[in-house]
């Protein structure tokens, strides 16, 4: 029973269709068995790419409101915004080797990383104005035997203070592609 609904919610309406060898299908209908065929098995995490591709609407918006029902991570690799924005409740993005967690779907994801990065931007120059100003100071009275210990002191601090795990690093400016591979899946055969 749970097959033949799965069936009927991605498109096999045909009485015919469960008798079908899966070779005859064309390869959007194969994508459609194999994605049935991976829900079916109730997994604890799903990595889906490009989920909506050769469904028609009433099967996206099926696949929609089945995937926000799952209770089990999922990473979804799609260009589809709009499908993207109903289905997701959170986002992780991969930046400068660091993971960065947005709570909300993908317009506020958008939304939050604008925000952040103008928080960052803000804090970098701030950083940048005191490191500019200290520099100032001590270029101003490097030379100034009265004010020697002030200068030999603004100096260990700004060397400290650039090393610190506090200071801002200039934010990302164009976007860095990130690479990963994952093994060979070879229990899964559409």
């Amino acid at each position: 029973m749970k097959v033949d609904r799965m069936m009927a919610a991605l498109g096999f309406v045909s009485p015919d269709d469960p008798e079908k060898l899966v070779a005859s299908y064309s390869g959007g209908w194969k994508m459609r068995i194999g994605l049935g065929k991976v829900l079916l098995q109730e997994p604890h995490v799903l990595l889906l790419d490009e989920p909506s591709n050769h469904l028609d609407v009433d099967s996206v918006e099926w696949l929609e409101e089945y995937l926000r029902s799952l209770p089990i991570p999922m990473v979804i690799v799609s260009h589809d915004r709009e499908f993207i924005d109903r289905v997701c409740n959170s986002v992780v993005e991969i930046e400068r080797g660091e993971t960065v967690k947005y709570t909300g779907n993908y317009t506020s994801f958008l939304k939050q990383k604008r925000e952040r990065l103008a928080a960052w931007q803000a804090a970098y120059e701030r950083q940048m104005k005191h490191i500019e100003d200290q520099r100032a100071f001590i270029n101003r009275f490097k030379n100034n035997a009265a004010r020697a210990a002030q200068v030999k002191s603004r100096e260990r601090a700004l060397e400290k203070f650039m090393t610190s795990e506090t200071f801002v690093q200039a934010a990302a400016r164009e976007r860095e592609n990130a690479t990963f591979s994952l093994p060979a899946c070879t229990a899964f055969r559409a």
